[in-house]
Order: C-alpha cells, then sequence, then structure tokens
C-alpha cells in the first residue's frame, strides 16, 4: 500500500538539503545530479584547499552515516584555461 512505499522511498529534498549544507562557499557547483541511489556532484574552485575542505565534509557525513553511504572521488584536475581546480564527486545513499 501506500503507506509502505512512502516509508522505503527516499527522501530527496532532505538529501539535497543536506549535502548542499556542506558545500563550502567558495566552491562553484556546476552538475548535481541526484537520484534514489547516488548522487554525483562537479564543481570547481581557485583553491585546492577549499576542494579539500569539500571532500572532508562529506568524508565526515559517511563516517557519521548521515545521508551518504560511500563517497568516490571520481576527477580531480587543474583546468588552465579557467585556472581553476576541477572536482566530481560520487556519493552511494
Amino acid at each position: 500500500n501506500i503507506e509502505k512505499i512512502l516509508k522505503i522511498r527516499k527522501d530527496l529534498l532532505k538529501i539535497t538539503s543536506g549535502l548542499l549544507a556542506k558545500i563550502p562557499g567558495n566552491l562553484s557547483i556546476d552538475d548535481f545530479e541526484v537520484d534514489d541511489k547516488s548522487v554525483i556532484i562537479t564543481g570547481q574552485s581557485k583553491s585546492l584547499s577549499v576542494i579539500g575542505e569539500f571532500i572532508n565534509n562529506l568524508t565526515d557525513m559517511v563516517r557519521k552515516k548521515e545521508i551518504i553511504k560511500s563517497l568516490t572521488l571520481s576527477t580531480l584536475v587543474f583546468d588552465e584555461s579557467r585556472n581553476s581546480y576541477q572536482v566530481s564527486v560520487k556519493a552511494e545513499l
């Protein structure tokens, strides 16, 4: 019945707002994809320490079992044309 479905359905608003709260102000988000199993976040910053803070924040969420179960660093590159670092992570829900 509907109650059973609602109990197992993931609250995407809670997931999205919880993850957005962990993104440092100096990290510009280029892409944010959410489905019922994972989240892919792609962003950029001129500061590598800001990207480090972002990864640490998400890693803390995994450790505390908050929203995400695992985190994979997909890419981390320096874009010379933009003079900024680009990062992409995938988090399993």
